[in-house]
């Protein structure tokens, strides 16, 4: 059964294993960072994989709330991509929110080398950003509840 599933379904199959993970980053500034991690997640090896749910345009302000809501409901966990403007970013600051409302663990990462400011509401959940913390961290969610 799971050769078929896998020979038909190869993409579901695998993510079927992984956790998933709603990334939340600053669009204008850390769009790069976002696909670095994307170009991570998609190693064999990888134990998360994500959807690219970013709003390439504007979301009207009645509904982003909500529909960021029934999104990061739908993940396992959050991971913060912390740029040097990421703490003053209020979309990001209200994902980190909504992660911690919802009971859902959320980290960030940071670039090691570079200037960061961490955004509240992540509290001391966050890491340099290395293969090994990252897998820690996954491997970890508990420890990254508030």
């Amino acid at each position: 059964m799971t050769d078929f599933f896998s020979q038909y379904f190869p993409q579901a199959y695998q993510q079927n294993n992984k956790k998933r993970a709603f990334i939340s980053f600053d669009f204008d500034n850390d769009e790069n960072l976002k696909n670095l991690l994307s170009g991570q997640a998609k190693n064999s090896d990888s134990p998360f994989f994500f959807d690219d749910w970013s709003v390439k345009e504007p979301f009207p302000q009645t509904t982003w709330k909500s529909d960021v809501r029934t999104k990061i409901k739908q993940c396992d966990f959050v991971i913060v991509l912390i740029g040097a403007h990421t703490s003053q970013c209020t979309g990001v600051l209200e994902e980190i929110k909504i992660a911690n409302e919802e009971s859902l663990p959320a980290f960030g990462i940071y670039e090691q080398n570079k200037s960061y400011y961490v955004p509240t509401g992540l509290g001391n959940r966050y890491t340099a950003w290395t293969w090994n913390n990252i897998t820690y961290a996954i491997n970890n969610l508990n420890n990254f509840l508030t």
